[in-house]
């Protein structure tokens, strides 16, 4: 089972621009994120996604001068992108990541990957029903199924958003990951400058260490409940 993680992440953000290479502690975000995505044995590639806009130059530029490696394409086909990335590298399975979630977890993801290879399905993913906090999202599919989305998802949200023509088809076999206590009020996605502000604090917390896992900021916010204030009156997925 051969896994590509590709992680998709822009500049051109309409409410926090710039967001994925604002630093904390002198390291941009996108870094951040790829160090704590690399922990996880299970894949074999690690690629960014990115758009062919010139605003994205600065940030292909960035990961090329510290070893990673870039893909450019669509803007808004961001289902192609992926689509082009695994055709030229030709996976047996991709795990999609939005850059815009630096608190990644490594043992969040090794459990998805475990259930995906026992449970024998087509997708997978921890937010469809949501009970993980926001900004620990990530989805697992075979090759097939995102060739298959390719060439027949029309629906523009479909193309923008990757994955969401392989959750709704019938004939896919998919599965929701689920925590046991519902956590999902809590909010660790960077979307808008609070948001930033709280990823910040977490990170502040516990540096120099970028390893900790998501039950240790679970922790943290009730040690800590101020560090989690800045956002709070943001909805989930409220710029979907």
């Amino acid at each position: 089972m051969r896994i590509i993680a590709i992680v998709q992440a822009r500049l051109g953000s309409r409410r926090l621009p710039g967001k994925v290479l604002k630093k904390i502690n002198g390291t941009p975000i996108i870094d951040l994120l790829l160090q704590r995505l690399n922990q996880v044995k299970e894949i074999d590639k690690i690629i960014v996604a990115t758009t062919t806009s010139k605003e994205d130059d600065k940030l292909e530029d960035y990961l090329i001068s510290t070893g990673y490696d870039v893909f450019r394409g669509s803007e808004n086909d961001v289902l192609s992108r992926y689509y082009e990335v695994n055709k030229q590298y030709n996976y047996d399975y991709i795990l999609r990541i939005t850059g815009d979630c630096p608190l990644i977890d490594k043992s969040l993801i090794e459990e998805g990957i475990k259930k995906f290879k026992e449970s024998n399905i087509d997708y997978l993913n921890n937010y469809t029903i949501p009970t993980f906090p926001d900004g620990l999202d990530f989805s697992i599919f075979s090759k097939e199924s995102l060739v298959f989305a390719y060439e027949n998802a029309k629906d523009v949200y479909d193309r923008e958003h990757v994955d969401t023509f392989i959750q709704r088809h019938k004939n896919s076999s998919t599965f929701t990951l689920r925590n046991k206590q519902d956590q999902s009020s809590q909010r660790w996605t960077l979307d808008e400058i609070d948001d930033f502000l709280v990823i910040s604090k977490i990170f502040n917390y516990f540096h120099p260490n970028i390893y900790f896992g998501w039950e240790e900021i679970i922790k943290l916010s009730k040690d800590k409940p101020e560090f989690f204030k800045y956002n709070k009156n943001i909805n989930r997925n409220e710029g979907s």
